[in-house]
């Protein structure tokens, strides 16, 4: 998918930003704008509570089992910058 038609969620994991693709591949609940996510480590979507890693995008615990977009991240100064495209995984 395209990271600007869907959107990224950034997570900072203690001082250090990663970027998820902002739509949970089980339920299509945004996180983007805080509404369907919620962030203690995890990324966690509210809808039907699938938990992801947000440094690798890999689903921790169902019922989603595909795994989340990850996207470097670059910080200059007060600007993020996030890649179009996916890490591979």
């Amino acid at each position: 998918g395209n990271s600007a038609r869907r959107g990224v969620a950034l997570c900072n994991l203690g001082g250090t930003l990663s970027a998820v693709a902002g739509l949970c591949p089980h339920g299509a609940v945004r996180f983007t704008g805080g509404y369907g996510v919620r962030f203690d480590g995890k990324v966690i979507c509210m809808l039907h509570t699938s938990v992801f890693d947000p440094e690798d995008g890999k689903s921790i615990e169902g019922p989603a089992y595909d795994p989340l977009g990850v996207f470097d991240v670059k910080v200059e100064g007060d600007q993020v910058y996030v890649s179009k495209e996916r890490k591979s995984s």
